[in-house]
């Protein structure tokens, strides 16, 4: 499947980096970053081994990656990912 990830997923993860850099140190925000890039690989290759959360408005597969949540949906030929977000925020609401 082809990984699509959208203008706000990008931009979450230009904040992580950012976020990492600041409490962390550049080095380790870099390896974290790494570390996001083969969990989204995974999501990609895999999407179906994440359960559909139909609890929701619109029902989304939500995989836990250390402290983040990579939110996302197959949509055709794609896997979607719309948002990667902190576990600790109120993510639900968007």
């Amino acid at each position: 499947m082809i990984l699509r990830l959208t203008p706000a997923a990008r931009g979450d993860l230009r904040a992580i980096f950012r976020e990492g850099v600041r409490l962390f140190g550049e080095q380790q925000a870099r390896r974290y970053l790494e570390q996001h890039g083969k969990e989204l690989r995974f999501v990609g290759d895999f999407p179906q081994a994440v359960r559909l959360r139909d609890e929701f408005y619109r029902p989304v597969r939500v995989h836990r990656f250390n402290a983040h949540i990579i939110i996302f949906n197959i949509v055709g030929d794609e896997v979607v990912v719309a948002r990667i977000r902190h576990g600790h925020e109120d993510w639900k609401a968007d």
